[in-house]
């Protein structure tokens, strides 16, 4: 079971995290499907 008790209700006009899409340029990750 997971529980969430957020203390403060999410600003949206102010939020305190961003989201990427996962391929984007400020990730440094390769996504690519290395087989082998």
């Amino acid at each position: 079971m997971v529980l969430n008790v957020p203390t403060e209700v999410f600003n949206y006009s102010e939020p305190d995290e961003f989201r990427l899409p996962f391929n984007s340029e400020k990730i440094d990750y390769d996504w690519d499907i290395k087989m082998g």
